[in-house]
């Protein structure tokens, strides 16, 4: 070890000298009957003798007041473990890591994927902190990023923060920090109110009108052929999602009852044997309409091997991505100059036809795969409201032929 020589600047402040001529500043006190010295990261001058003599006051004074903690004071020392506080190396990121590991089995794989997807979009910005460190204005800079810059919206940011604040409640609960510097961050003032509002409001129902859907099926027919029409029209006809359509198999369909049993669902380009969520996995009312497009369907694909009832043409397979049907989608409303909703106002327009033709609110919501009601009543509540006022929006489209060219049908079952 190099030779050092320590030159004292006031009652308990050094200035060592290293071998190699670096220098560096160093405070010596009394705690807990141990003499503790910590090398300071300022700079070697006046300013910094003067700094240092403040802390050694400044500490001491903590001590005898009692209420001194030393990882506060000194963070990257090794003695805070002596003195009965924790200490880390680990950063935040290296936290989110492991807690993503922690909870895989303990999720569907859907919300799994959506912590993941918030991790990755939280590491960039206080990946690289230590839990000591990271401060709430590195939060509220993150925030305001993807507020403003990004157009983020208030529901997905308080998403995105989700696992942070799981990793620093375990780490203010394992004493690594004295506090959650999430506590003090109001996310919604860091947005502009306005921002927020149009965010919020940037995806709605907007549900077809029958002669749009007889249009669409038509044109798909026209460019795609009869089995990828049979997709577009069990998705309208029966309001899955489009993940669910994805993943539908003939086993899955009881002749017998005319029901489908919804238990999969393909997830970013993977087959998952489970739905979005708990609630998804349910049984369906086969309507008219869904009925006759499996029926159209078996000739295109009962036998294949995989099993998967929409198939893409040409023998390329089940549907695996959303450009995958999307793409026959765009080009359908395009070619009839139909103004652009995307592939989940099918979901919507099946839903709202129903509602407001005065279907049962809870039977809806086992239907299309929800815990409870109160999410049909609150964003259809347009549609309830017409048909309680006796309006029955639906009344065309329920009595239209599913032919070719011509809008859906009903699709009722004696359920409805």
């Amino acid at each position: 070890m190099g030779r050092v020589r320590d030159e004292k600047v006031a009652r308990g402040v050094t200035l060592r000298t290293y071998e190699t001529g670096a220098k560096a500043l160093r405070i010596a006190f009394q705690y807990k009957g141990i003499t503790c010295r910590e090398t300071l990261k300022v700079k070697p001058n006046k300013t910094g003798e003067k700094y240092a003599t403040n802390l050694k006051a400044e500490v001491e004074n903590q001590i005898e007041r009692g209420t001194f903690n030393y990882l506060e004071y000194f963070p990257d020392s090794p003695r805070a473990a002596m003195f009965g506080h924790a200490t880390t190396k680990q950063t935040i990121g290296e936290a989110l890591d492991e807690w993503l590991i922690d909870i895989e089995h303990a999720h569907r794989n859907s919300t799994y994927n959506a912590y993941k997807r918030a991790v990755n979009q939280l590491k960039p910005f206080v990946g690289k902190y230590k839990f000591r460190h990271l401060e709430a204005n590195v939060i509220k800079k993150m925030i305001r990023h993807w507020g403003h810059g990004r157009g983020v919206t208030l529901k997905t940011i308080r998403n995105y923060l989700l696992p942070l604040r799981a990793v620093l409640d375990d780490a203010l609960n394992e004493e690594l920090v004295d506090r959650n510097p999430l506590d003090t961050v109001k996310v919604a003032k860091l947005i502009d109110r306005k921002k927020i509002n149009s965010n919020t409001k940037s995806y709605k129902v907007d549900p077809f009108s029958p002669e749009e859907i007889g249009a669409i099926l038509a044109r798909i027919e026209d460019f795609y052929g009869e089995a990828c029409r049979n997709l577009f029209q069990f998705g309208f006809y029966q309001g899955l999602r489009i993940s669910e359509l994805f993943g539908l198999k003939w086993i899955d369909v009881d002749w017998k009852t005319n029901r489908v049993r919804i238990e999969r669902a393909v997830v970013e380009r993977v087959l998952q044997d489970e739905t979005k969520t708990a609630a998804g996995e349910r049984e369906i009312d086969l309507t008219s309409g869904g009925h006759e497009a499996l029926i159209k369907q078996k000739k295109h694909s009962q036998l294949l091997e995989s099993g998967f009832i929409f198939v893409r043409p040409d023998g390329k397979g089940p549907f695996v991505d959303y450009e995958h049907s999307s793409h026959m989608w765009k080009r359908a409303l395009t070619k009839e100059k139909i103004r652009y909703r995307n592939q989940n106002q099918m979901r919507h327009s099946f839903a709202s036809n129903k509602l407001s033709g005065n279907a049962n609110i809870f039977y809806m919501a086992e239907q299309m795969g929800h815990e409870t009601p109160e999410m049909l009543m609150r964003v259809y509540a347009k549609w309830i409201k017409a048909a309680r006022d006796g309006e029955q929006m639906a009344s065309e489209f329920e009595r239209k032929k599913p032919g070719k060219g011509s809008s859906i049908p009903a699709g009722q079952t004696s359920k409805y």
